[in-house]
């Protein structure tokens, strides 16, 4: 398998592994709980990756199926394509969400998600990332692009997406791992007490 394609797994693999380490021990009320209105919650971290690739994985799936062979050892990005991957990136900038990609909870005192739907509807997205990534070996997705479904001016290689998207998915697996070592996150009573 190419390298970078290789990279790119181990990016959403890790951010899968992670996100049940911060999410699995956690109670329903401890999985919703937000420092305020403003900031999101565990769940909403990653309510907000389900919404992305809801929108990003079936284009790249359909793009797939146009990819011509690939002729270069290397997958390399333009000058936009790699401010966008550094903007989503762990420890990039914070970039206000546009409305229709926040969670349905936002400025809630806490959000309402289910942990065990949200998380498994994470792994499949994850999943089927992986699985693009895998379908790419040996493709051009250098060279074949594909619009953003949010940014209707962002116009990128299918693997800059890739390779963005599984940063922008740690990105937001650590903000949830944030939100549960954050002073004020609420704490068993009873250490008997955990989540499902």
């Amino acid at each position: 398998m190419h390298p970078q394609l290789k990279a790119y797994i181990d990016v959403f693999e890790q951010s899968r592994r992670d996100a049940h380490r911060v999410a699995e021990g956690l109670t329903e009320s401890q999985f919703n709980w937000k420092s305020s209105p403003r900031t999101w919650s565990v769940g909403e971290c990653l309510e907000h990756l389900n919404i992305i690739a809801e929108s990003y994985v079936p284009l790249m799936e359909a793009a797939l199926q146009n990819a011509e062979p690939s002729r270069s050892d290397l997958f390399r990005y333009g000058w936009l394509s790699r401010r966008f991957i550094n903007a989503v990136r762990p420890g990039g900038r914070r970039v206000k969400t546009s409305a229709d990609l926040n969670p349905s909870s936002t400025e809630a005192p806490s959000s309402d998600l289910e942990k065990t739907g949200c998380l498994s509807t994470f792994d499949n997205w994850t999943a089927r990332f992986v699985d693009i990534a895998r379908k790419s070996d040996g493709l051009d997705i250098a060279r074949l692009k594909i619009t953003s479904p949010f940014l209707r001016l962002l116009r990128l290689p299918v693997g800059a997406f890739l390779e963005a998207l599984g940063l922008h998915a740690l990105r937001h697996v650590q903000q949830a791992e944030q939100v549960v070592r954050s002073g004020g996150f609420p704490r068993p009573s009873n250490p008997q007490e955990t989540g499902a």
